[in-house]
């Protein structure tokens, strides 16, 4: 039976010569001695699925390895005859003209020997695919490839079919039959996940809109005050807290008189520099804020979660208003909500935000118009906070009254501002705004004049 001699190379990149046992006598201790006839192919594998190269069809004299890294050489060949194809140099060498051409060699990791019955298979795969004489597969001939030129010079490129993978025997898959078998119903999957969260938007206590009576402790007043409160950043040593006290003891002590918090209750500082400001531990903070509530009870409207509070839920989880707002009467809202206010026989609309966009300290107003273009267009009141600045107008629009408020701060001594170029100072709130009981009526006051105003509505009561 006739055999093929076969090298086997670690990737393509492979020496391609076939070689003479004749080889030059001097330099014998770097010469290689090949075998004259060979296949060469690039994967040790018994499905011989890589293409056979043709030797090349000049006679090979010998060769000197020049360099040597592993299984990589840099040699030196030396062909019979001149061959300006290789791009080598003309030699007289032992015997005559010779060519001397220098490249890079790849040493097969080993050399096997294939029957001929064995190899036909293969052969027969090449002479299907592409059309090669059997015979002249099997001698060794070049196998070609399509070409493609992948550059600007010419340079072409052989375009090999898909590495054939062969199917793994049954007999060699390893089964593990007590293996748990599991699957993922992703259907399945995004109806529980809907229903776990309904189930905690359920458990929230904050909403997005609300209603809250005015408690009216003196109905012979027809008329009601709300104090717009915000950014007390309770805890933090730069707060004047005897600001907060005064305005808590107004609220408690005038008649028909609410608060609406519109958030930054407490400082809870956990972020930069703000954490060495803190007086107390974010708990204590949340704690105090929760018995000042206590205290007003029902005469606390509404607040609205700002981002000082929220860090505590950044930082660990636990949302704000579980730990300050839960026992409020009236309701909670995250970042901003809908308060539908009601004073006697009249209703009124206070959109309330902690913060939006659209700031300008040109017109501190800005940012609620955008407030009331793109959230609450039928409100009647609009307040954000965040700022720490304190102003109010008011404006027809649509043939409606709108009031827009920018309630202040209790943190005046505000180092943060300073070093951002915010402010020098924080603007203190005690803003009030005085709602109609029987006729439709609302406008804005500083704090006294509010209060002097309460106080005048309740002398010209007593005299009806």
């Amino acid at each position: 039976m006739a055999q093929t001699q076969f090298e086997i190379f670690k990737d393509a990149s492979y020496n391609t010569n076939n070689i003479p046992t004749e080889i030059r006598k001097q330099e014998e201790d770097s010469l290689v001695i090949l075998p004259r006839r060979e296949v060469r192919l690039p994967l040790p594998h018994e499905l011989l699925d890589e293409r056979v190269k043709r030797p090349l069809p000049h006679e090979l004299l010998g060769l000197h390895v020049l360099t040597e890294q592993g299984s990589y050489k840099r040699v030196r060949e030396y062909r019979e005859g001149w061959h300006p194809e290789e791009g080598g140099t003309l030699i007289e060498g032992l015997t005559g003209q010779e060519t001397v051409v220098e490249r890079n060699s790849i040493e097969p990791l080993g050399i096997f020997e294939v029957e001929e019955s064995e190899i036909r298979p293969l052969i027969h795969k090449y002479h299907g695919d592409y059309g090669l004489p059997e015979e002249e597969c099997l001698n060794g001939l070049y196998c070609p490839f399509p070409e493609i030129i992948i550059d600007g010079k010419g340079t072409r490129r052989e375009v090999r079919p898909a590495k054939f993978i062969p199917e793994t025997p049954k007999e060699q898959i390893i089964v593990f039959p007590d293996k748990k078998q599991y699957t993922v119903n992703w259907r399945k999957n995004l109806e529980k996940l809907g229903e776990i969260g309904r189930l905690i938007e359920e458990s929230e206590i904050v909403q997005e809109e609300g209603i809250y009576r005015v408690p009216l402790s003196n109905p012979e007043i027809p008329y009601a005050m709300g104090l717009i409160f915000s950014d007390a950043h309770i805890g933090s040593y730069t707060t004047d807290y005897e600001l907060i006290v005064n305005l808590m003891d107004t609220v408690l002590s005038t008649p028909n008189s609410f608060l609406v918090d519109a958030g930054d209750t407490f400082d809870n500082g956990l972020w930069m520099g703000l954490q060495h400001e803190q007086l107390m531990p974010p708990y204590m903070q949340a704690f105090t804020v929760s018995d000042m509530i206590r205290e007003l009870g029902d005469k606390y409207a509404a607040c609205v979660i700002g981002n000082h509070p929220e860090w505590m839920f950044a930082a660990s989880g636990n949302k704000p208003e579980q730990m300050f707002a839960r026992q409020m009467k009236g309701p909670v809202f995250a970042g901003m909500g809908l308060l539908h206010l009601e004073v006697g026989n009249q209703k009124y609309d206070m959109a309330l935000a902690h913060n939006f966009w659209g700031k300008s300290k040109i017109n501190i107003h800005n940012v609620c118009r955008r407030l009331r273009e793109h959230e609450y267009p039928d409100a009647d009141v609009f307040v954000v906070g965040h700022e720490h600045i304190w102003g109010y107008m008011k404006e027809m629009n649509n043939d409606k009254e709108r009031l827009y408020i920018r309630p202040g701060t209790a943190k005046l001594r505000d180092r943060y501002a300073r070093i951002h170029g915010i402010a020098k100072r924080g603007q203190a709130c005690g803003l009030a705004v005085v709602f109609g009981g029987e006729k439709r009526e609302f406008n804005a006051y500083n704090l006294s004049d509010g209060v002097e105003m309460m106080k005048l509505k309740e002398e010209l009561a007593k005299l009806k």
